[in-house]
C-alpha cells in the first residue's frame, strides 16, 4: 500500500487491527473515524489504538472523530466499515473523486445504506466485493464453523442430531457442508420451492440463515407463518438464528428455545466471524485492504473498466466491479 492513504474506522476488540494492518502493508497515511459507541468512548478507542500501534512499533493512525475533517480529503482508499459507515454522497464528495471503495465482504451481501452506489457512480469512484473464497483467502468456510458454534451454545451436539437449514444463498450451502462433515442428519430448505414439506419433518434444530431476505421468516407475517408454522413448531425445536428476520414474541408462543434471544433485521448476523476468533478478521480485513490497494493503483491509471476489472481481479481477491 505504498504510498496510498486509507480512511477506515476506529474500532473495538479484533477489529482494532485494521487500520494496523494497512500500515503493516507500508500505506502512507492511516486515518480513523471513530465515534462514542458502546464498546468505549472515542477517547478510549484512540488511546487503545495508539498503544496498540505503539507496541507493533507502527506509527501512530490519524484519529478524527470528525467526517469532514480537511484531512481525509484526497484519500485513495475508503473502507466501508461501521464507524465509517454510511458512505453518503456528502462524504464520498467530501474526500473526493480520486478514491476507490473497497466493499469488505461478498457484493451480494451489499447493504442499502452502506454506500451510496448512484453517489459513487456520479462521482467515478468505483466499488468492489471482496470473494470470501478465494483460494488466497478462504475464509468464507468460517460461516460453517460458526453455525456449529452457535448449535452448541444453544445444547446441542452436532454429530447425529436432525438440523433443518432455511436459507435460500451462500450461507445455507457453507452451513450444510460443515453440518454434513460433522455428523449432522441436515436438509436445506430455500425458497426456491418455497420451503417445502419443511413442516413435515421433527427437528432438533432449525437453523434460520436468510441473509438476503427482506421479509421475515419465520412468524406471523412470515414467509412460514399459519398453519405452517403451528405444524413446524409444535415438537419445539430450537431456532438457531444466524441470519435474517424472525419475529422473536410469536416463536415464544411455542414454548421453542431461541438462541440468540434477539430479534435481528434483514441482512443482518447475529454473531460475525469474531465470535470465532482473530483468524477470521484478519484474513478478511487483509483481502479487502488488498482489494482496495489494486483498485487504488488501476484508478491512478486511468484504466477503462474492463482493464480495470482485470486488473484488480487477476491481482487481488476481488469480485466483478459494482460501480465505476
Amino acid at each position: 500500500m505504498t504510498g496510498l492513504t486509507v480512511v477506515t474506522e476506529l474500532a473495538s476488540g479484533l477489529y482494532a487491527v485494521t487500520p494496523l494492518i494497512a500500515l503493516l502493508a507500508g500505506a502512507k497515511r492511516v486515518i480513523c473515524l471513530g465515534q462514542d459507541t458502546a464498546y468505549g468512548t472515542f477517547n478510549e478507542l484512540a488511546d487503545d489504538l495508539y498503544k496498540l500501534a505503539n507496541s507493533w512499533g507502527l506509527p501512530r493512525p490519524i484519529i478524527t472523530d470528525n467526517r469532514f475533517d480537511p484531512v481525509l480529503k484526497g484519500a485513495d482508499i475508503v473502507t466501508n466499515l461501521g464507524m465509517v459507515r454510511p458512505l453518503d454522497k456528502q462524504l464520498l464528495s467530501f474526500i473526493g473523486a480520486q478514491a476507490v471503495v473497497p466493499y469488505m465482504c461478498e457484493a451480494w451481501e451489499y447493504r442499502e445504506g452502506d454506500v451510496d452506489l448512484e453517489a459513487c457512480i456520479q462521482l467515478g469512484i468505483p466499488v468492489m466485493g471482496t470473494d470470501e473464497s478465494h483460494s488466497s483467502v478462504g475464509v468464507f468456510q468460517y460461516c460453517g464453523m460458526l453455525a456449529v458454534k452457535m448449535i452448541l451454545e444453544a445444547g446441542f451436539e452436532v454429530l447425529g442430531n436432525r438440523i433443518a437449514i432455511v436459507s435460500s444463498d451462500r450461507f445455507g450451502l457453507t452451513i450444510r457442508e460443515t453440518l454434513s462433515q460433522n455428523g449432522a442428519l441436515v436438509q436445506l430448505f430455500t425458497d426456491v420451492e418455497d420451503y417445502s414439506d419443511i413442516e413435515r419433518q421433527s427437528w432438533d434444530v432449525i437453523i434460520v440463515a436468510e441473509y438476503v431476505k427482506r421479509e421475515c421468516v419465520l412468524g406471523k407475517t412470515g414467509l412460514i407463518s399459519g398453519g405452517r408454522l403451528v405444524k413446524l413448531l409444535k415438537r419445539q425445536p430450537t431456532i438457531v438464528q444466524f441470519a435474517g428476520w424472525n419475529q422473536i414474541c410469536e416463536l415464544k408462543k411455542y414454548q421453542c428455545r431461541i438462541h440468540p434471544q434477539v430479534e435481528l433485521s434483514p441482512l443482518r448476523m447475529a454473531k460475525t466471524l469474531s465470535y470465532l476468533g482473530p483468524y477470521p478478521i484478519v484474513l478478511l480485513h487483509t483481502a479487502g485492504l488488498l482489494v482496495g490497494e489494486k483498485m487504488a493503483q488501476a484508478k491512478k491509471q486511468g484504466m477503462t473498466r474492463s482493464d480495470f476489472n482485470e486488473f484488480v481481479i487477476s491481482r487481488s481477491p476481488a469480485q466483478p466491479i459494482l460501480t465505476f
